[in-house]
This record gives structure tokens, C-alpha cells and sequence, in this order.
């Protein structure tokens, strides 16, 4: 198990950084006067306050990740799909005896469907996503 070793340090005129190690007894005195230690953030969604010199949960920012990582997964989960659709599509247009059944390309489009407009949901990212919705097996 490693140990996070990270330092934080704030300053009114230059804010937050880090350092990788702890710094030595030397390098502090080094530190021009008013920096001060503080904690290192736990996640990328916290910001720092420089009045209380603490990290604050940002809960729009970890909205915002939640949804952007949502959209990223919904837009590879239609392209995952795209080749069934199109695959169908393509032996309906040249007249071959097409893999899907209706009802099941039905199901694939009514899938595809659910995961373009999960984004439209009150509850989305949080309680309806796109590990709530099913693919046709």
C-alpha cells in the first residue's frame, strides 16, 4: 500500500499547489512568509476555500462528471449497437432474409431510442442512466 505523500499549501497571492514530498525544514524556511499547509483535495470535485482553508464538495462539478461520463458511455453503447441496426437495414435493402426478427429490430431501435433520450429525464445522471436501461439480448 503507498502512501499519499502529497502536500498542500496555500498562499493569498499565489493560491494552491502541491508538493510530491514532504517538504524538509529547509525548503519551508525557503517558503516565502504567509504560505500556509492545508489539506490536499480528496477528488476532482472538491474546491478549495481560500477563506476557511478547506476543501468543499462541489456538488455541480460532480454533477457535471456524472454527466459527461453518462453521455460518453450512451454514445459508445449506440455505436456498439450501430452494426445490428445498420446490418439489418442493409439486408432489408438488398433483399436477403434479414438476422433480426421485426419484433427484435423493433427492440434494438426502441433500445437505441430509450438511450439518445435518457438525457432528457428529470432523474438523469442520478437514478436513471444508462446502467438502468437493457439491451435487447
Amino acid at each position: 500500500m503507498q502512501t499519499d505523500t502529497r502536500r498542500g499549501f496555500y498562499h493569498p497571492d499565489v493560491g494552491y499547489f502541491e508538493a510530491s514530498h514532504p517538504p524538509t525544514a529547509e525548503h519551508r524556511a525557503n517558503y516565502p512568509s504567509g504560505y500556509v499547509e492545508v489539506p490536499v483535495p480528496l477528488d476532482h470535485t472538491q474546491t478549495f476555500n481560500p477563506t476557511t482553508l478547506l476543501w468543499e464538495d462541489d456538488s455541480a462539478k460532480a454533477l457535471g462528471y456524472l454527466e459527461a461520463n453518462d453521455r460518453f458511455e450512451r454514445d459508445e453503447l449506440l455505436t456498439k449497437s450501430d452494426y445490428i441496426v445498420t446490418r439489418h437495414r442493409d439486408e432489408v435493402d438488398s433483399g436477403q432474409t434479414t438476422t433480426l426478427t421485426t419484433a427484435k429490430y423493433q427492440e434494438w431501435l426502441t433500445y437505441r431510442t430509450a438511450l439518445r433520450n435518457v438525457t432528457d429525464d428529470a432523474n438523469w445522471p442520478l437514478t436513471v442512466n444508462t446502467t438502468t436501461l437493457t439491451a435487447p439480448s
